[in-house]
């Protein structure tokens, strides 16, 4: 028992950061807007699923991790996640991916491979896959265009 606490101990600790960082915006948001947050569903624990992801969408995340991260199971977190944000964590993550993917392809040179290893992708093939399936075009044809829109 005490060798699986001492391996599993920066995994909570990460957990907890987590979660601290989604009270903290949570309470943010509310107190700056005075308005309900994103949805009025998101609890604390879908909150901090939404924000692990965002801050860690550059690492291996599994849909366990993500279950863990809310103290619930993986199925339990679906539908509260999609309640909450309109899609499932792992569809939040790729979207959140893809976004990364866009902004570093409008203002960097890195390659698609280099960008593909920084956003969390292990394939340059289904990094690209995946944009051309939300935007409609290849990484770099995405990249060509946006160059021609500064030109213009």
């Amino acid at each position: 028992a005490a060798a699986y606490a001492a391996t599993d101990e920066p995994y909570n600790a990460e957990i907890a950061e987590a979660r601290a960082r989604a009270a903290a915006y949570k309470a943010l948001q509310t107190a700056e807007s005075g308005d309900v947050p994103v949805s009025a569903v998101a609890d604390g624990d879908t909150v901090s699923v939404k924000n692990y992801i965002d801050g860690n969408f550059g690492s291996e995340i599994t849909l366990g991790r993500l279950a863990a991260v809310a103290c619930r199971s993986a199925e339990h977190l679906i539908r509260t996640f999609r309640r909450a944000y309109g899609v499932s964590p792992m569809r939040y993550l790729k979207r959140r991916r893809i976004a990364e993917g866009k902004t570093l392809l409008e203002s960097t040179a890195m390659n698609v491979s280099q960008i593909t290893s920084l956003i969390g992708y292990n394939s340059a093939a289904q990094f690209a896959a995946d944009f051309k399936a939300a935007t409609g075009v290849t990484p770099t044809a995405y990249r060509a265009a946006r160059k021609q829109q500064v030109r213009a």
